[in-house]
């Protein structure tokens, strides 16, 4: 586990200490650079793989920048919270069972 840290951002007239995640920091920076590394290494290929290679460094790169899940976006929020309601009440155990 990463040490906690903190960011001085301004708030106001004054500057708040704010922690940060060291770890979702750390996660997005390899995830884009997968991603950037992914397309550059698919741009002098040819052909079918090489054009996934590029799309799967391009969504990696996406997510990585903006932090947003492409695949979510393209599905939509709504479909995805309602499977995963569906999913909980399908898994909920009866208070008589347990």
């Amino acid at each position: 586990m990463l040490p906690p840290a903190y960011v001085a951002r301004e708030v106001g007239d004054g500057y708040e200490l704010v922690r940060i995640d060291l770890g979702a920091v750390l996660e997005q920076t390899c995830t884009a650079a997968v991603g950037l590394a992914l397309i550059r290494y698919s741009i002098p290929r040819n052909g079918l793989m090489s054009a996934l290679m590029a799309a799967c460094g391009a969504a990696l790169a996406y997510k990585g920048l903006s932090g947003k899940n492409p695949i979510q976006a393209m599905l939509g929020q709504s479909n995805i919270a309602k499977t995963r309601r569906r999913s909980r009440q399908l898994h909920k155990v009866p208070p008589d069972l347990t």
